[in-house]
Formats: C-alpha cells, sequence, structure tokens
C-alpha cells in the first residue's frame, strides 16, 4: 500500500483545519483525515 505522508509534508504549514475520524470497530483501526488548506482545497487521506 502506498503513503500519502509524502504529501502531508508537502503541505508543511499550510493547513487551515485537520479533522479526523477513526473506527475502532475494525481491527487494525481504520483512519479517514481530512486536511484542508488555506488556499480552499481538501484532501482525504
Amino acid at each position: 500500500m502506498l503513503s500519502l505522508a509524502q504529501n502531508l509534508v508537502d503541505l508543511g504549514d499550510d493547513w487551515e483545519f485537520i479533522e479526523l475520524w477513526i473506527d475502532p470497530i475494525v481491527f487494525p483501526p481504520r483512519i479517514l483525515m481530512l486536511a484542508s488548506g488555506k488556499q480552499g482545497n481538501c484532501c482525504i487521506y
């Protein structure tokens, strides 16, 4: 599975907000992250 962590590093301090959703019912837990930039773009990881 490819990691999108490098995309997060490229955003640096350009984040407006980050929101996390964690589903602890399944193992391993699934994590969904919404990152919004100051320029109005959003990414889901």
